[in-house]
């Protein structure tokens, strides 16, 4: 090996660097049950693709979540944003100073980690595995965080549908309407844009053949209404929103999943919900915003 010669001491290597390069060296096959099935992963590529299914939230607990009030779903956010935290601090002190994270589970016990996909019991095969490297777990850790931050999406989604439900209409909404389209008018509306309120859904309204711009984050794009409604993209790419709810943003699961390339715009950006012929409600999701321009007062 080409290390073989050289002395790690002789080499100004920091701390982190060091035992990352060891981490390398030391990598073996793991040998684990999963899903009751035997599986060899060579290499931490070959387990982090078969786990990554495993971050969707799946329809059962879906359906679950869909049967809480409110208050249950807030209260369940709150508890998984700490529990993010904490297993990504876990990923840290193993990364950056060298502390197993198999011993910091053993003494959290795996209780913590839900048995949606066989979570639970991968955690325990992967402690229990002779051969269990840690990079294995902290794969598996990174991993079940994105399913953590999943499923934070939806219970965001469900608590802004569920206010919007419990209010009385003209008290959850704002109303805009677009003039109507005079034949020397361009079909697209624009004007100044106004931010929409976080978590509230705004009502609006446009005429059939009428576009309006919209920009999800810094990202333009139009809100067309023609036979259908459909979110039309800067580059010509058209999404067609179904009727009833659709989700916008950049996650696969949404009802429209735009480019992952634009960084800015959330996992789960906007909702939209048809109402009627020629309005849809909005929700913005997201921490950096939704903005459309008030054509009118609002009402």
């Amino acid at each position: 090996m080409i290390f073989n010669n050289i002395s790690m001491r002789s080499i100004p290597w920091t701390e982190t660097a060091a035992r990352a390069l060891k981490r390398l060296f030391r990598a073996r096959r793991l040998h684990l049950c999963m899903d009751e099935r035997a599986h060899v992963f060579s290499c931490l590529a070959d387990f982090d693709f078969a786990i990554a299914p495993r971050t969707a939230v799946p329809a059962a607990r879906l359906a679950e979540l869909m049967q809480r009030p409110a208050a249950e779903l807030v209260a369940e956010d709150d508890t998984l944003r700490t529990l993010e935290h904490r297993l990504t601090g876990l990923v840290e002190d193993y990364t950056l100073h060298g502390i197993s994270i198999a011993a910091s589970l053993r003494q959290i016990g795996l209780v913590i980690f839900s048995k949606d996909h066989g979570w639970r019991r991968l955690f325990r095969s992967l402690l229990e595995a002779s051969a269990s490297n840690e990079d294995y777990l902290r794969v598996a850790l990174e991993r079940y965080v994105d399913y953590l931050s999943a499923r934070r999406d939806t219970l965001r989604i469900l608590i802004a549908l569920r206010s919007t439900e419990e209010q009385p209409r003209e008290a959850r909404t704002t109303v805009f309407e677009t003039p109507p389209l005079a034949a020397d008018d361009s079909a697209t509306v624009t004007s100044p844009l106004r931010r929409l309120p976080h978590g509230r859904a705004v009502m609006l309204r446009l005429e059939q053949g009428r576009e309006v711009v919209i920009r999800l984050a810094r990202h333009s794009f139009s809100l067309a209404h023609d036979q259908d409604w459909a979110l039309l993209a800067d580059d010509g790419q058209r999404y067609t929103l179904q009727r009833g709810v659709n989700t916008i943003g950049r996650s696969r699961d949404n009802s429209v999943m735009v480019s992952s390339a634009l960084r800015n715009i959330s996992r789960k950006h906007l909702l939209v919900e048809t109402v009627g012929q020629d309005a849809v409600m909005l929700t913005d999701l997201s921490s950096s915003g939704t903005f459309i321009p008030p054509t009118a007062i609002a009402s």
